[in-house]
């Protein structure tokens, strides 16, 4: 079931930006200006093909938004599920062409990493890559190091030597200090984070960003952090 989030009805004249995240089964859009967001999510299990453009249309008319009023779009790069992050990125790129609007690629354990507050130790955000593995980033002072797939028993070894708080969208086996972030709060953050590089002026090439795969079809080493 979707979950619905806003402050206050939208107000046209301030600048929105969307937010698309498909990293995994639990999928969600958002908008955001600066001070006002509205998220919904839900659980899109294999249907992001289906789903994801219907929710972002239900997401700007609950909003009081058309589709050309948008100033920019925001879509998670992963790592996550290779077919669901190919539906993301294809949405936010017909989006930006036809509205000749930016477009900017936002790490989803960037966004994880980000929805953890108050803190002053490392930050482990981590998203599934399934049959017992895990596809994690270290975030610390900022830094976003490059995404590692490991099992569940290596991240927690990782975890106790850097006394890292551990950030996942599930609770993970084995690891019991893990802050749970929901599909909602993670779209959010990439609302958020999308809103503050277009602001800047930064806009990614659509032609040139490709999501990172949990599995490697682009290789997590030689991705930034």
């Amino acid at each position: 079931m979707a979950t619905f989030e806003t402050s206050e009805r939208a107000n046209s004249k301030r600048s929105w930006v969307a937010a698309i995240d498909t990293s995994s089964d639990r999928a969600g859009v958002a908008l955001f200006d600066g001070s006002e967001v509205a998220v919904l999510a839900w659980m899109a299990h294999r249907n992001h093909t289906v789903d994801t453009l219907a929710q972002l249309d239900h997401v700007l008319r609950l909003s009081g938004l058309a589709l050309h009023q948008l100033d920019g779009v925001a879509v998670a790069t992963g790592p996550g599920s290779f077919s669901a992050l190919r539906v993301g990125a294809s949405i936010a790129k017909g989006i930006v062409f036809s509205l000749g609007a930016p477009l900017v690629g936002i790490p989803t354990t960037r966004a994880i990493a980000a929805s953890v507050t108050c803190v002053d130790r490392p930050v482990i955000a981590v998203m599934p890559a399934g049959r017992g593995r895990v596809v994690w980033s270290k975030c610390a002072d900022g830094a976003l190091e490059p995404p590692r797939n490991t099992t569940v028993e290596e991240l927690r070894a990782v975890a106790h030597a850097e006394q890292a708080v551990v950030a996942s969208e599930s609770a993970l086996s084995g690891i019991g200090d893990v802050v749970v972030i929901p599909a909602g709060a993670r779209v959010e953050q990439i609302a958020r984070l999308g809103w503050e590089r277009i602001l800047q002026g930064e806009r990614d090439d659509p032609a040139m960003l490709e999501p990172i795969y949990a599995h490697g079809r682009r290789s997590m080493d030689a991705v930034p952090g």
